[in-house]
């Protein structure tokens, strides 16, 4: 998995690459302008949108489901990058299980974090991301609703409180305040 991706970097035909999983929602798009504009000041090497549940600062650990980069950074800065394995006891598991050692991409980025990746979280007022997790929940009959009011920007509580990954239980009963507006309504 770890090779695709950075295969899909190589391959990539524009210096700056938004990388983000199919299965994520966004409200706003000002964080990608954002996360940029630091990437182009050299003060991050990698930039992603606030997640819920991680407060407003880094959550201290690097996703891939949702961030810019700049290819020419993460060459000069990250490559080549130390394949870190996992602790002994996992590494045992693993052979068992015939898998491989490494950690996932994610996990290795962080550690990079320890030797000078610099990862800049964007504010929650230009933009933030939820991750609908469960294949399920995309049968949802309300979920066409929940993404036009997520796009408004609001977000019941029970949501921030479950943190980056869509909660089901959060929205229900939950109605947009009218005084937030609906993009397609």
């Amino acid at each position: 998995m770890i090779a695709h991706f950075l295969m899909a970097i190589e391959e990539a035909q524009n210096d700056v690459i938004l990388k983000c999983d199919c299965d994520m929602l966004f409200r706003g798009i000002d964080w990608v302008a954002a996360g940029t504009a630091s990437i182009d000041r050299n003060e991050a090497d990698l930039a992603e949108p606030i997640r819920y549940g991680h407060g407003t600062g880094p959550s201290g650990e690097v996703s891939t489901r949702a961030m810019l980069l700049r290819r020419s950074s993460f060459h000069e800065r990250l490559l080549p990058m130390r394949a870190y394995k996992t602790d002994w006891r996992r590494r045992i598991l693993r052979v068992i299980q015939r898998r491989p050692p490494w950690l996932k991409l994610e996990s290795m980025l962080t550690r990079l974090m320890h030797e000078g990746l610099r990862l800049k979280t964007i504010d929650e007022s230009l933009g933030t991301s939820l991750h609908v997790s469960r294949r399920s929940d995309f049968a949802n009959p309300d979920l066409e609703s929940i993404i036009r009011i997520f796009e408004s920007g609001v977000v019941p509580r029970a949501q921030r409180d479950a943190g980056w990954d869509f909660a089901p239980a959060a929205w229900i009963d939950f109605e947009c305040p009218p005084s937030a507006p609906l993009h397609g309504a």
